[in-house]
Protein backbone atom coordinates (compact mmCIF):
# COMPACT_ATOMS: atom_id res chain seq x y z
CA UNK A 1 0.00 0.00 0.00
CA UNK A 2 2.58 2.63 0.71
CA UNK A 3 4.73 1.48 -2.28
CA UNK A 4 1.78 2.98 -4.35
CA UNK A 5 1.56 6.04 -2.36
CA UNK A 6 5.08 6.57 -2.51
CA UNK A 7 5.02 5.85 -6.74
CA UNK A 8 2.27 8.53 -6.89
CA UNK A 9 4.04 10.99 -4.41
CA UNK A 10 7.04 10.69 -7.06
CA UNK A 11 5.17 11.14 -9.92
CA UNK A 12 3.69 14.19 -8.59
CA UNK A 13 6.54 15.73 -7.65
CA UNK A 14 6.10 15.54 -3.56
CA UNK A 15 8.77 13.49 -3.33
CA UNK A 16 8.62 9.31 -2.13
CA UNK A 17 8.78 10.17 1.64
CA UNK A 18 6.09 12.20 1.05
CA UNK A 19 3.43 9.57 2.30
CA UNK A 20 5.76 8.83 5.25
CA UNK A 21 5.50 12.72 6.21
CA UNK A 22 1.78 12.93 6.15
CA UNK A 23 1.53 10.15 8.01
CA UNK A 24 3.60 11.60 11.09
CA UNK A 25 1.39 14.39 10.97
CA UNK A 26 -0.55 12.15 13.02
CA UNK A 27 2.02 13.57 15.82
CA UNK A 28 2.93 16.81 14.13
CA UNK A 29 0.64 18.64 12.72
CA UNK A 30 0.92 20.36 9.21
CA UNK A 31 4.62 21.26 10.19
CA UNK A 32 5.01 17.70 9.39
CA UNK A 33 4.73 17.91 5.86
CA UNK A 34 8.48 19.96 6.12
CA UNK A 35 9.33 17.63 8.64
CA UNK A 36 12.80 15.76 8.48
CA UNK A 37 13.96 12.56 9.50
CA UNK A 38 11.94 12.35 12.47
CA UNK A 39 8.91 12.99 10.89
CA UNK A 40 9.28 10.18 8.17
CA UNK A 41 10.21 7.55 10.89
CA UNK A 42 7.18 7.87 13.32
CA UNK A 43 4.89 8.10 9.91
CA UNK A 44 7.05 4.51 9.07
CA UNK A 45 6.47 3.21 12.50
CA UNK A 46 2.62 4.64 12.77
CA UNK A 47 2.00 2.41 9.22
CA UNK A 48 3.42 -0.58 10.05
CA UNK A 49 1.55 -0.88 13.50
CA UNK A 50 -1.91 0.53 11.37
CA UNK A 51 -1.24 -2.31 8.91
CA UNK A 52 0.01 -4.89 11.51
CA UNK A 53 -3.60 -4.43 13.31
CA UNK A 54 -5.55 -4.21 10.09
CA UNK A 55 -3.81 -7.37 8.68
CA UNK A 56 -3.91 -9.45 11.76
CA UNK A 57 -7.75 -8.73 12.05
CA UNK A 58 -8.26 -10.30 8.66
CA UNK A 59 -6.29 -12.75 9.36
CA UNK A 60 -9.07 -13.91 12.38
CA UNK A 61 -11.64 -13.66 9.71
CA UNK A 62 -10.12 -15.67 7.03
CA UNK A 63 -11.19 -19.75 6.72
CA UNK A 64 -8.32 -22.17 7.35
CA UNK A 65 -8.20 -23.53 3.76
CA UNK A 66 -8.63 -19.96 1.95
CA UNK A 67 -9.43 -20.56 -1.84
CA UNK A 68 -7.83 -18.11 -4.32
CA UNK A 69 -10.54 -16.22 -5.15
CA UNK A 70 -12.85 -15.58 -2.89
CA UNK A 71 -10.16 -14.73 -0.48
CA UNK A 72 -8.66 -11.88 -3.01
CA UNK A 73 -12.22 -10.81 -3.53
CA UNK A 74 -12.73 -10.47 0.25
CA UNK A 75 -9.16 -8.95 0.90
CA UNK A 76 -10.18 -6.48 -1.37
CA UNK A 77 -13.74 -5.75 0.41
CA UNK A 78 -11.81 -5.39 3.70
CA UNK A 79 -9.53 -3.17 1.87
CA UNK A 80 -12.11 -0.54 0.81
CA UNK A 81 -13.88 -1.10 4.14
CA UNK A 82 -10.41 -0.18 5.93
CA UNK A 83 -10.36 2.81 3.43
CA UNK A 84 -14.00 3.78 4.54
CA UNK A 85 -12.80 3.34 7.91
CA UNK A 86 -9.75 5.79 7.90
CA UNK A 87 -11.32 7.95 5.33
CA UNK A 88 -14.60 8.80 7.68
CA UNK A 89 -13.63 7.82 11.08
CA UNK A 90 -10.11 7.82 12.11
CA UNK A 91 -8.71 10.46 9.87
CA UNK A 92 -10.74 13.14 10.41
CA UNK A 93 -9.64 13.32 14.48
CA UNK A 94 -6.21 12.01 14.56
CA UNK A 95 -4.81 13.39 10.95
CA UNK A 96 -6.81 16.11 9.37
CA UNK A 97 -3.99 17.12 7.63
CA UNK A 98 -3.76 13.60 5.94
CA UNK A 99 -7.39 14.02 5.71
CA UNK A 100 -7.24 16.98 3.58
CA UNK A 101 -4.70 15.32 0.76
CA UNK A 102 -6.93 11.83 0.79
CA UNK A 103 -10.10 13.89 -0.23
CA UNK A 104 -7.80 15.86 -3.03
CA UNK A 105 -6.22 12.53 -4.75
CA UNK A 106 -9.50 9.96 -4.00
CA UNK A 107 -7.93 8.08 -6.99
CA UNK A 108 -4.95 7.30 -5.34
CA UNK A 109 -6.35 6.19 -1.99
CA UNK A 110 -8.57 3.62 -3.45
CA UNK A 111 -5.86 1.97 -5.34
CA UNK A 112 -3.85 1.52 -2.79
CA UNK A 113 -6.72 0.23 -0.58
CA UNK A 114 -6.69 -2.05 -3.22
CA UNK A 115 -3.27 -2.80 -2.77
CA UNK A 116 -3.72 -3.34 0.87
CA UNK A 117 -6.52 -5.62 -0.06
CA UNK A 118 -4.99 -8.06 -2.33
CA UNK A 119 -2.01 -8.29 0.30
CA UNK A 120 -3.95 -9.65 3.07
CA UNK A 121 -6.05 -11.57 0.50
CA UNK A 122 -3.20 -13.57 -0.95
CA UNK A 123 -0.84 -13.61 2.92
CA UNK A 124 -3.37 -16.62 3.73
CA UNK A 125 -2.19 -18.97 0.77
CA UNK A 126 1.60 -17.75 0.84
CA UNK A 127 1.37 -19.35 4.27
CA UNK A 128 -0.13 -22.10 3.81
CA UNK A 129 1.59 -22.90 0.66
CA UNK A 130 5.18 -22.67 2.87
CA UNK A 131 4.00 -24.57 5.75
CA UNK A 132 3.20 -27.13 3.36
CA UNK A 133 6.21 -27.80 1.42
CA UNK A 134 8.50 -30.70 3.24
CA UNK A 135 11.19 -29.56 5.86
CA UNK A 136 14.43 -29.68 3.84
CA UNK A 137 16.41 -29.57 7.08
CA UNK A 138 14.57 -32.28 8.79
CA UNK A 139 16.69 -35.76 8.51
CA UNK A 140 15.00 -39.08 9.15
CA UNK A 141 15.70 -41.33 12.14
CA UNK A 142 17.74 -44.34 10.73
CA UNK A 143 16.95 -47.23 13.20
CA UNK A 144 20.45 -48.17 13.48
CA UNK A 145 20.95 -44.67 15.19
CA UNK A 146 18.58 -44.90 18.07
Amino acid sequence: MIATLMVQATATGYGALFPLNLIGATFRGPEALVGGTSVMLSGLLMHVVTSVVFGTMFSMAVLRRPRLAPTLVTGIAYGLLVLLFMTYVALPYANPTMRQRVIGAPGTWFFSHVAFGLGVGLAPLIKRRFRSRPQAHAQPIIAAER
